[in-house]
């Protein structure tokens, strides 16, 4: 991933939290957390083609928002893949059920979650 345009700016949000935004107009690009050293999530909006961009899991699904249904049998996890522990779900994506999920081993969805996308290179 590369900045083609403008640089990337970053604001200390919170302890431990730093955000990436794009320094002439302030839209929001990253974020990053001392817990979860390894993680840095991209806001997918900010892409040149962001509909080239495939889903590999949810993050914080947790965290989600009720009315927010989504079946796509991507793999959940409570915060980050880094933290390791994934969630089961419904079918129906009706209920999610807090047990990990064994040998488990990054957008967001719902209030603060957030989904991992391949890039298309």
């Amino acid at each position: 991933m590369s900045v083609t345009r403008g640089t990337v700016g970053y604001y200390a949000s919170s302890p431990g939290v730093r955000r990436g935004f794009y320094s002439r107009c302030g839209t929001a690009l990253s974020y990053e957390n001392r817990r979860w050293a390894g993680d840095i999530h991209l806001m997918v909006g900010a892409f040149e083609a962001p509909e080239t961009l495939k889903p590999q899991f949810h993050v914080f699904a947790q965290e989600r928002l009720p009315w927010l249904h989504l079946d796509d049998g991507l793999p959940r996890y409570r915060t980050t893949p880094s933290a390791g522990e994934m969630m089961e779900y419904a079918r129906a994506d009706t209920a999610f059920f807090p047990a990990p999920v064994k040998g488990a081993g990054i957008s967001n969805v719902g209030s603060r979650s957030t989904t991992r996308f391949l890039p298309p290179w």
